[in-house]
């Protein structure tokens, strides 16, 4: 195996990831100077839990709208989300959903102490109401939808939670906060004050790469490497494939960040490669097929 050929390929696997799920997606200006835009952005992210890309996006629209009514943004106000987040903090307690589940076990949502305390917290009652919306799923229509997923439903709450105890420090927008914290080399603290139930490892390095690719920033010395490459299940088949190992994702990340040292290749360009040409890997053999000969 040529390594060199490998990771040069990856590297333009991940250059093509930048232009078509970020660059092509997101206007830079307007997530910047819309903290809202900049908000969503990051948040959208927090649902991509092993799930389909369009289940998870259907689910995260949805919160996102129950979000917009609960706290009634609109074109005048929608900036200051980061403060609704503040002053609501008290409503943010995942563990009161999780500690009925845990003491239930099945069937605690017909439990009258979860609806007299979903009535209480305004904003988990939100979360939990139907709404009909666009089914994503091919030859549907429409939806009725609410978060019956128990662990979408506290991972918003334990993230808004998060939030609100972060010292923005005049800052309203999430998104460039997390850019100024990488620039000063305070990347780990990005990682460690935003990590929250359900909000991972993986979904957190994707933050943190997305972030630094969109931004063109530079990430030596400002965040650990670690942090730079999110390990899913297509990136631990790629590394099956190039190695023919199984290993922890420790091991995964290692093994890709010391090649791509070693190469002088881009940690995130690479990172972002492994995914795409994994996850897309029958359209990348469908536009190969025409243009190269495999014997």
């Amino acid at each position: 195996m040529n390594e060199k050929i490998l990771f040069d390929n990856l590297n333009y696997f991940g250059c093509k990831y930048k232009q078509e799920f970020l660059i092509n997606k997101f206007e830079l200006k307007r997530l910047e100077n819309n903290p809202w835009e900049g908000f969503k952005f990051i948040f959208n992210y927090t649902f991509l839990r092993g799930r389909k890309d369009k289940l998870s996006s259907m689910y995260s629209g949805f919160s996102i709208d129950r979000i917009t009514e609960y706290f009634n943004l609109n074109s005048n106000n929608e900036d200051n989300i980061l403060e609704y987040i503040k002053n609501h903090k008290d409503e943010f307690d995942y563990k009161l959903i999780y500690n009925l589940k845990n003491n239930k076990k099945k069937n605690y949502r017909n439990d009258p102490i979860f609806d007299i305390k979903t009535n209480e917290n305004g904003f988990i009652k939100k979360l939990a109401e139907e709404i009909e919306v666009k089914d994503v799923r091919k030859g549907k229509n429409k939806k009725i939808i609410k978060l019956g997923n128990d662990k979408d439903i506290m991972m918003v709450l334990d993230f808004f939670k998060k939030i609100s105890c972060i010292e923005f420090n005049g800052n309203k927008n999430l998104f460039t906060w997390i850019k100024n914290e990488i620039k000063s080399s305070r990347g780990d603290d990005v990682y460690d004050k935003l990590k929250c139930y359900q909000v991972n490892d993986k979904i957190l390095s994707c933050i943190i790469r997305d972030v630094i690719l969109l931004n063109n920033l530079n990430y030596d010395n400002k965040v650990d490497d670690k942090y730079l490459f999110p390990i899913d299940t297509w990136v631990r088949q790629l590394y099956a494939l190039i190695t023919k190992k199984e290993d922890n994702d420790s091991v995964i990340k290692n093994y890709f960040i010391s090649k791509c040292k070693e190469l002088k290749y881009s940690i995130p360009l690479v990172a972002a490669g492994c995914w795409y040409v994994s996850a897309n890997s029958f359209d990348t053999l469908i536009n190969i097929l025409p243009k190269y000969s495999l014997k």
